[in-house]
């Protein structure tokens, strides 16, 4: 046992390497990222620090300019009023005296009080540069009196100042104007100084005159080694002793690089085992023209060393704690390979008790085979349990519904009854049962519903909805629900029209939400509002209940959660209705949001991007009854479900039923149907496989089917040919839009309609609407067989397309109005074309009519199809 224990443990203790390798490398990589990140910054410091010295450099270059000519102005008032206050006697002695205070003083180099012709009134000069030469520079060419002039000039020996031009005298042109030149190389030094760096003023060669640099050259000009800085010469220099050609490769590229006013940095420029930074400062010219460039150099050798220190230290810092990490992962490790030590152990001994029951064997073998034949039968069921379940979930919806439905009919022709017949003690029993029965079915349609969604297999239907009536219709409704409440239904409703969209998920949501409202409202009032905001309807019901708070408002929203355990016990639900309300907003496109404060109420707001429809609902006529009594065929093997449908349709109607889909079709073929309702779970033949049937059969193809039935499976039922679809429990007003829908069974003789349209899509789907409306359909595809049509029998009115083979449009009704036996004839051109305004006169006079294909869509135009033949009934 030991040795089979040290082997294991052996074995175990190889249960570190799969985690500290893999974390280890992990370690690397992370110091790694993290050691470039600070290499990194610390390295961009530099340029930051280089560009910040520079941008100093450059603010104080500016702010030095700016206090010289601040100075200049304040000696020129002096000056001014010296001129304007002293004597003759006085006057040349005192200006004289101040000139050369102010020279001296300012530390210029050049100082000048010049007449308005040009003559020198007063010379002041520390170069040999004559005046004539020294004036001969757009500056001063270009002055005119009493401005006020400065900026960098650049002579051709070379002499680089500061020069400002002021007139002595705002009002007094005779007095002239003062012109004084700083000299751009103490401005540089002194600054050079102050930030400890090396500058350098440089030039390009072909603006300074070489001959007038020997001539009139000042000593403070670096001339040594011109020929080694390219196309640059040295102006001056701070520091004699540094060698600029050193940094002739930095000004190689500055010359390939520079760009025009912007700076150029450098960082890291190793000479001579010294470390440079360097930047390179354009100078402008008073008209915004780089005159000159400074170049700034900086030894970073410390800044270097004190940069390498910082990143080792960092780097060894982070890899102490990678190191100090891993050895703590590595102690952890230990434990818990221990505690898996100890689990072997206890694993090992019950092996050796395993041993011994060895003799045992041959019972435990078939004990074995017992238990293998069990598992091959628990996995039958199961598979049989699953089918089971898919098939219970696909009956689940008839088989609990149907009974249901049964006792909320029964129940609800009972408390009419007892109503009518004075029963009260029945009353409000029967009423608790509806209110029991139609709660239970609630639950069942919620889960069902969550269920559905959740799977992906709920569908929307829609189609134009009446958004004014369905609120309306939600406000009815919910007012039941408050009549033992002090509560007050407020209505705050916009006229919003005809939209398009699912109306049954729609009222769904808004009664869902106001049942709520009126649910947990003890008093108080319950508003219902609505507003049309561009595409987007916002329907916002508000309460004064109790409110919520936040907590309770972040799962309000979630599957099976109420508010709390007081509203469990108050209120009944599954916590699924607010859930459901907004899986079926999001599926339309829209949501809903809440806002809410304790003991003030809540306000849920509804929104939903439906779409306007243009051509409206059209209201459906009221089922016609003629002298001939219409045969109604009810297919339901439920006798309770047949009775409660019986008992909405109206004495005069004759009723047939079948208890199975064969029954179904033996009757509908001897029988003369009007009108079929139909269930979907029934005996030997199905639903599905019934409908299929009559659409299949000739004879009993055009029957209008209406299916009834607990499953809400809409999609599948109008795709097979079916003209309805109402799910149970069924209402007065299900049956009534059922009748109004197929009120055409009642028209004594359908209108016989010409459609004329090279396109069998367009053909078929108009027919499709022009038989449902009752109207007898016949076919042309171009103008030729539409005139043969015409003169077989007359029509009650041509659908007319204008682009076809053979014989347009056009052509077709001019033909029929130079015969006078069709010149009355309505005819209703629909096209796509875009007309022509000679096409749109000729169609004023000969067409009824003329309804687009584009635009809106071919909804639009099958919609005005049907108001068509509604019109001509």
């Amino acid at each position: 046992m030991s040795k089979d224990f040290k082997a294991n443990g052996v074995q175990l203790a190889r249960v570190k390497a799969p985690v500290l390798i893999p974390l280890a490398i992990a370690f690397v990589v992370v110091w790694l990222a993290f050691v470039s990140v600070v290499w990194l910054w610390l390295e961009t410091g530099q340029q930051r620090a280089l560009e910040e010295m520079t941008q100093r450099f450059d603010d104080q270059l500016f702010q030095s300019q700016s206090s010289m000519v601040s100075q200049m102005e304040e000696r020129i008032g002096l000056l001014s009023s010296v001129i304007e206050a002293a004597s003759m006697e006085d006057k040349e002695r005192l200006v004289e005296r101040l000139l050369d205070e102010s020279a001296q003083g300012l530390q210029l180099s050049r100082l000048l009080w010049l007449q308005p012709n040009g003559e020198s009134h007063y010379e002041y000069s520390l170069s040999a540069l004559p005046t004539a030469d020294a004036l001969n520079e757009p500056l001063f060419e270009n002055y005119q009196w009493p401005q006020k002039r400065s900026g960098l000039i650049l002579m051709a020996h070379g002499e680089m100042a500061l020069r400002v031009i002021l007139p002595i005298s705002q009002n007094d042109p005779s007095l002239g104007v003062m012109l004084a030149d700083l000299p751009f190389n103490k401005m540089v030094s002194s600054l050079a100084r102050a930030l400890d760096v090396y500058a350098n003023v440089l030039v390009n060669a072909g603006d300074v005159d070489e001959n007038a640099m020997k001539s009139f050259g000042s000593g403070s000009m670096s001339m040594q080694k011109e020929y080694a800085l390219g196309h640059f010469k040295s102006l001056f220099a701070s520091d004699a002793l540094t060698d600029v050609t050193t940094f002739v490769p930095v000004l190689e590229d500055f010359e390939q690089r520079k760009v025009a006013g912007q700076l150029y940095f450098l960082t890291g420029f190793d000479v001579a085992e010294i470390t440079y930074d360097l930047a390179v400062l354009p100078v402008l010219s008073a008209d915004g023209d780089d005159l000159a460039y400074v170049l700034m150099v900086k030894d970073s050798s410390q800044v270097e060393l004190e940069t390498f220190w910082v990143q080792a230290v960092v780097t060894g810092i982070a890899l102490v704690i990678a190191a100090i990490l891993l050895v703590l992962f590595y102690f952890l490790l230990g434990r818990i390979e221990r505690r898996i030590q100890s689990g072997e152990m206890t694993i090992l001994q019950e092996r050796d008790r395993s041993e011994s029951l060895r003799m045992n064997a041959e019972s435990l073998r078939e004990e074995a085979e017992l238990h293998r034949e069990a598992a091959e039968s628990a996995r039958d069921a199961a598979e049989k349990a699953s089918a089971v379940k898919s098939e219970f979930l696909a009956k689940m919806s008839h088989e609990l519904r149907t009974p249901l439905n049964a006792i909320i009919g029964l129940s609800e022709m009972m408390h009419e009854d007892a109503k009518e017949f004075g029963d009260d003690d029945y009353v409000e029993p029967l009423e608790r049962v509806i209110r029991s029965s139609k709660h239970l079915l609630n639950l069942i349609n919620e889960i069902l519903d969550i269920s559905k969604i959740e799977a992906g297999k709920m569908e929307l239907h829609n189609e134009q909805v009446n958004f004014d009536a369905l609120l309306e219709d939600v406000a009815a409704t919910a007012r039941p629900l408050i009549q033992n409440k002090p509560i007050e239904l407020k209505l705050e409703l916009e006229k919003i029209g005809t939209v398009y969209g699912d109306p049954t998920r729609i009222k769904q949501i808004l009664l869902n939400l106001m049942s709520n409202a009126a649910k947990f409202t003890d008093s108080g009032s319950v508003t219902l509002s609505a507003q049309m905001l561009e595409e987007t309807i916002s329907v916002a019901i508000k309460d004064t209940g109790p409110g919520m708070s936040e907590e309770q408002m972040a799962t309000l929203f979630a599957d099976f959660v109420q508010l709390d355990s007081k509203s469990n016990r108050k209120h009944e639900g599954t916590g699924l209705g607010l859930a459901i309300s907004r899986k079926f907003a999001r599926m339309m496109g829209g949501d809903i949001s809440v806002a809410s404060r304790e003991g003030e109420g809540s306000c849920f707001t509804v929104h939903l991007p439906l779409p306007r429809s243009e051509g409206g609902v059209k209201p459906l006529a009221p089922f016609k009854s003629s002298t001939t009594q219409r045969t109604i065929l009810i297919i339901e093997d439920d006798d309770v479900c047949a009775k409660l449908i019986s008992k909405h349709f109206a004495k005069n109607f004759r009723l047939l039923y079948a208890k199975d889909g064969v029954e179904a079709l033996r009757i509908a073929r001897d029988e003369q149907v009007d009108l079929i309702t139909l269930d979907v779970e029934m005996p030997l033949l199905n639903g599905w496989d019934t409908l299929a049937a009559i659409k299949a059969d000739k004879a009993l193809a055009d029957i209008p089917v209406v299916i009834i039935s607990v499953d809400d499976d809409k999609t599948r039922g109008f795709a097979l040919g079916v003209d309805d679809y109402v799910i149970k429990p069924i209402g007065n007003e299900d049956m009534q839009r059922i009748l109004g829908r197929f009120h055409s069974v009642a028209v004594e003789r359908s209108l016989d309609v010409l459609l004329v349209d090279d396109s069998g899509e367009i053909r078929i789907a108009a027919r499709r609407i022009l038989e449902k409306s009752g109207a007898t359909v016949r076919e042309a595809g171009n103008g030729i067989e539409a005139l043969a049509r015409v003169n077989e029998r007359k029509p009650d009115f041509v659908l007319l397309d204008l682009m076809m083979p053979q014989m347009d449009g056009f052509e077709f009704l001019d033909t029929l109005r130079n015969s006078d036996a069709f010149k009355e004839l309505p005819v209703y051109v629909m096209t796509a074309m875009t007309l022509t305004d000679v096409q749109k006169r000729l169609l004023e006079r000969q067409a009824s009519a003329v309804l687009s294909k584009g635009g809106a869509g071919v909804d639009s135009l099958f919609n005005r199809i049907q108001g068509l033949v509604a019109k001509d009934e």
